[in-house]
């Protein structure tokens, strides 16, 4: 007997957690509300059924936009920008300072110019907050990541000795081409 009324409470909880699933992921898709844990740089609103149910946190939303600001300009690498922000502060929520794979998750998370993503349910929105940069800045954080906009660094990839480096690409493949010296004498 004792199995069964485990096993009624176990289908009772499975309905119960698929039914709170369903009505995340419809929130999300129809009111643009961020179903998750807020993302660094937000806090979660609790209580709330209509407007928006995260806000920009206080004390990290500035750092975040500021990773933003430095990164798509192109002059700095993701770890001279981590750094930067690690010195004035930016921290995740358990206190510690960002890893080098949290730091490219959230250059990438388009929860920060206000989408709601979820690829694996194939939902993308027009979230209900208030995104922390705009679309034209997190386009060009994106377009420095994948290598369609030049970044200017040290001499060691942007030498003089090799001027269409990135400029030439792959006739089948359309990747940038890029040149090196050769060491030692054959």
């Amino acid at each position: 007997m004792t199995n069964v009324f485990a096993a009624v409470h176990q289908l009772d909880n499975d309905r119960k957690a698929e039914r709170t699933k369903t009505g995340m992921l419809a929130a999300a898709a129809c009111c643009g509300s961020w179903p998750f844990k807020a993302p660094l740089g937000y806090r979660n609103v609790i209580g709330t059924r209509q407007g928006p149910n995260i806000v920009p946190d206080k004390n990290s939303a500035a750092l975040v936009k500021k990773a933003f600001e430095l990164f798509a300009t192109g002059l700095h690498s993701k770890a001279e920008v981590l750094r930067v922000l690690t010195s004035h502060g930016l921290q995740t929520a358990k206190g510690k300072p960002l890893s080098p794979q949290t730091f490219q998750k959230m250059m990438e998370n388009s929860i920060y110019a206000g989408w709601v993503a979820i690829p694996e349910r194939g939902i993308v929105e027009r979230g209900s907050f208030k995104p922390l940069v705009n679309q034209d800045l997190f386009d060009q954080v994106q377009d420095v990541l994948t290598g369609k906009k030049l970044t200017l660094t040290g001499y060691q990839k942007n030498r003089p000795d090799f001027p269409l480096r990135l400029f030439v690409h792959c006739a089948k493949c359309g990747s940038p081409l890029t040149g090196s010296l050769s060491r030692g004498c054959y």
